[in-house]
C-alpha cells in the first residue's frame, strides 16, 4: 500500500466537463437549425395551403334541425309544430 493513487484528475474532468457543453451546444444548435427550417417550410413553402384550408373553414352553411317539439294544449289539439323556414318565406 505504499503507491498513491490520485482520486481526483483536475485536468481530465475539465475535459470531460468541455466535452459535455461542445456536445450540448451542438445539440442545441441542430435543434434550432430544425425549428428554423420548419419554420421556414410552414411560412413560405406551405403557405398556399394553408391559406386555402383556412379559407374554407371559415364559413360553413350547415342546416340545423329546430330542437323544440310539436307544442299540444290541454285537449290535445296542436298549437306549434316544426316548419322548416326558407329564405322565400
Amino acid at each position: 500500500m505504499d503507491r498513491k493513487f490520485a482520486i481526483k484528475d483536475p485536468l481530465a474532468e475539465s475535459r470531460l466537463f468541455l466535452s459535455r457543453i461542445v456536445a450540448a451546444f451542438i445539440l442545441i444548435l441542430f435543434l434550432i437549425v430544425g425549428l428554423v427550417v420548419r419554420l421556414v417550410y410552414l411560412q413560405v413553402v406551405g403557405h398556399e395551403h394553408y391559406a386555402t384550408l383556412s379559407k374554407d373553414n371559415r364559413i360553413k352553411i350547415s342546416p340545423l334541425p329546430p330542437t323544440r317539439g310539436v307544442i299540444y294544449d290541454r285537449k290535445g289539439r296542436m298549437l306549434a309544430e316544426n316548419v322548416r323556414l326558407t329564405a322565400w318565406n
